[in-house]
């Protein structure tokens, strides 16, 4: 899988004292396990954000649950017909939202995809993934205008605007991301539901530390919207100083016999049967022991080579072409 480049922090680096996990155990009220969800699992208590959660409901003022300051929605399950990209509509899974440069891989057809309008996000809407990696939080900008949305985010939007810069900095404190975690489901994917998000406390701020964050997100979507501006502009100037690139070769359908493959190594990989190489085609008929002896050489050429380049009493050997 490729590693593209994300708007979050890298995670912190794995504990090597020992001992680096611990039994915990602690006391829990009946009351707890009879409201709500019903939760039944030990880890839903135990986990760090549990306790925050409680700490601040503990108040007997100074906070409200996070679904009287926000509306919490999600679309239903996509589906969708998936085409080329000269007739579909762009689409990006939760993951690629995340990314510093969005790329779609997909187009789905529009007309045939159910609640396409809902599956838009404007700039600046807060969203929240609720499966796989849960309760990771991001402001659209301008690469998801005009571009389905995956249903594994929700989607936040503020009640009072006033208060919708204080929503993202809640939703990206690691303290708030502990409680949602806290809240997921599930044994292998896990799963957060708008009725956990709704149900977070969030502390209560006046209106001038609402305008101040406010206005500090105002400024990372604009630093956002002007930095990908930035990077198409050089992109284009790029290309247009390089001008056209025509690839060296064209993509051709071939046919294998199945005793080639079975022969030899049993190399399954399209590259070493298509027969091109340096310029080279091989017909599909050829004999396969000529192509590992051109192999070979080209190996023994490239670590001879190595040698050269390393000097005397070096150890670096070419030990794999490809």
């Amino acid at each position: 899988m490729a590693l593209r480049a994300r708007l979050v922090a890298p995670p912190p680096p794995p504990k090597e004292v020992w001992p680096w996990h611990q039994v915990k155990c602690a006391g829990v009220l009946s009351s707890a396990l009879l409201k709500g969800d019903r939760r039944m699992e030990a880890e839903t208590y135990l986990s760090p954000g549990f306790g925050i959660g409680k700490a601040i409901e503990n108040k007997s003022s100074g906070w409200i649950r996070f679904g009287g300051l926000a509306k919490v929605w999600m679309p239903g399950r996509l589906k969708g017909i998936q085409v080329s990209r000269d007739f579909g509509t762009p689409f990006l899974a939760a993951t690629q939202v995340f990314d510093i440069r969005p790329a779609p891989r997909k187009w789905l057809a529009l007309e045939r995809t159910d609640d396409a309008a809902g599956r838009f996000v404007t700039q600046g809407m807060i969203l929240v993934t609720c499966s796989g990696s849960v309760g990771r939080a991001t402001l659209a900008y301008a690469p998801h205008q005009n571009t389905l949305i995956s249903h594994d985010l929700l989607r936040i939007e503020a009640l009072d605007r006033r208060q919708k810069g204080w929503l993202y900095a809640y939703l990206r404190s690691p303290q708030v991301h502990a409680m949602a975690t806290g809240a997921q489901y599930g044994h292998i994917i896990k799963h957060l539901e708008t009725s956990h998000l709704q149900a977070l406390p969030i502390p209560m701020v006046d209106d001038g530390t609402a305008d101040n964050f406010s206005a500090r997100v105002a400024r990372i979507l604009k630093l956002r919207n002007d930095a990908h501006r930035l990077a198409a502009e050089a992109d284009s100037r790029f290309a247009e100083s390089i001008g056209s690139v025509e690839p060296s070769e064209k993509e051709e359908g071939f046919v294998v016999r199945a005793a080639d493959m079975i022969l030899g190594r049993r190399r399954l990989e399209a590259w070493l049967e298509s027969g091109s190489r340096q310029g080279q085609r091989y017909s599909p008929g050829e004999n396969r022991k000529g192509r590992w002896n051109d192999y070979a050489a080209r190996a023994r050429s490239a670590e001879i080579g190595c040698d050269q380049h390393a000097g005397p009493g070096s150890n670096v050997r070419a030990r794999s072409i490809w």
